[in-house]
């Protein structure tokens, strides 16, 4: 993990380092899709809980990337 994220945080795999990071749309750096959903919060180096399938969230409570935006 890369970085500080709090629970319920989208995250994505960084390619070169296979950490995972904020998902954010517009990088290039793998982080652009989807890896799944941080359960825990924590900071780098933390080993930590990360839900990647069949499994139901609140999208109230997810933790989005700075400047996301409700596309509905």
């Amino acid at each position: 993990m890369t970085g500080t994220l709090e629970p319920s945080t989208l995250v994505g795999i960084v390619t070169a380092t296979g950490a995972y990071a904020s998902y954010n749309p517009d990088n290039s750096n793998g982080t652009e899709n989807v890896a799944g959903d941080f359960y825990e919060g924590g900071k780098a180096g933390d080993e930590r809980t990360i839900i990647q399938r069949d499994a139901e969230v609140r999208a109230s409570d997810l933790v989005w990337f700075d400047g996301a935006t409700a596309a509905l």
